[in-house]
């Protein structure tokens, strides 16, 4: 099921120490939210490979997909751009949906597989994505979000820390 998680800028809700980033900083992953509808949010995808999903992303249109930069990276990921399949249409990360491939890739030029900084990518699928009730583009903001501003992140993560 696709994790609804409403998020204050702040970020007040609890989060997971993991593992200090090369500043020596402690870096930290939101956990907590809870399952949501399906169909509840059409524009959310599944990257996967022929066995898994590995990451989420949103759709922008009929041909693009916004993602992390460090789902399309392969020193990270031990994937080829034409190992990533696109999943639209369900909130499960093993079963239905339908399926998409990559035409091309698009890391951001200052993207940093160290620090994860610039962590935005696109990516081109082969073929129009097919719209209805349960695939629709996501809908951007018209001004920009500031702090304080409630937003809505949606993804595939965990509920508890168990």
């Amino acid at each position: 099921m696709i994790l609804l998680i409403l998020v204050v800028y702040s970020v007040q809700g609890f989060t997971l120490p993991l593992s200090p980033n090369t500043n020596g900083e402690v870096v930290t992953k939101v956990i907590g939210g809870k399952d949501a509808p399906d169909g509840a949010f059409p524009y959310q995808v599944s990257l996967r490979t022929k066995v898994d999903h590995f990451c989420g992303g949103s759709i922008l249109n009929k041909r693009w997909i916004l993602t992390a930069a460090h789902c399309l990276d392969p020193k990270l990921t031990k994937l080829s751009e034409k190992e990533i399949i696109i999943v639209v249409g369900t909130n499960s990360r093993t079963q239905g949906g339908d399926k998409y491939y990559v035409k091309q890739a698009i890391r951001n030029d200052d993207y940093d597989n160290v620090d994860l900084t610039n962590d935005i990518g696109l990516i081109e699928v082969t073929k129009d994505i097919q719209f209805n009730d349960k695939v629709q583009p996501i809908s951007l903001p018209d001004k920009d979000v500031k702090p304080g501003d409630n937003v809505l992140i949606t993804g595939w993560g965990r509920v508890s820390v168990t």
